[in-house]
């Protein structure tokens, strides 16, 4: 009787559609911006749990192509190897940043790790394709002043909380 009743409440309600999870709110932010992931290429700087819960999500909604970018290789690859996916070190993210739609960073890095003048030159290679890009690490990754530039849609940690707690109530 209990499965029962908690199988028609998923059914019936709306409980179980919205995010509740950083990971899955950032994913859920990208399928709102970009109507197919299965034509966008994300870029996840980190290899920590949270980027693993984001891999995980982009892998499940089918994005083309996942590149995991670490300060080590051997993390990266771990985390690549789960989803399909490829693995670079920091440093190829300049590269790695010109054909990515979709970036979403966590790490314990103490200072950012992208900054203004990196993503002005890939949006130039791009020929100013939007990029989507998620801040999930404190203290954060990516420079608050990418947020400035025009075809970059940056959200923080602070963001996701905010839709998670509405998705919570």
């Amino acid at each position: 009787a209990t499965f029962s009743a908690a199988k028609q409440v998923r059914t019936d309600t709306a409980i179980g559609e919205n995010p509740v999870s950083v990971a899955f709110a950032a994913v859920s932010l990208a399928k709102q911006i970009f109507s197919d992931l299965g034509r966008s290429q994300a870029l996840l700087i980190g290899a920590g749990e949270t980027i693993t819960l984001v891999a995980r999500h982009l892998h499940e909604q089918g994005v083309r192509r996942i590149v995991v970018a670490n300060r080590t290789l051997e993390r990266a690859s771990i985390l690549a190897e789960q989803f399909g996916a490829h693995a670079v070190l920091l440093s190829d993210i300049p590269q790695e940043l010109v054909n990515s739609d979709i970036v979403i960073s966590s790490t314990a890095s103490q200072l950012p790790i992208l900054g203004k003048g990196a993503v002005e030159s890939a949006l130039k290679q791009r020929r100013h394709k939007p990029i989507f890009m998620v801040d999930i690490a404190v203290p954060r990754d990516i420079e608050a002043q990418v947020g400035e530039l025009d075809d970059v849609y940056l959200y923080t940690v602070d963001d996701l909380h905010d839709v998670v707690a509405e998705n919570l109530k």
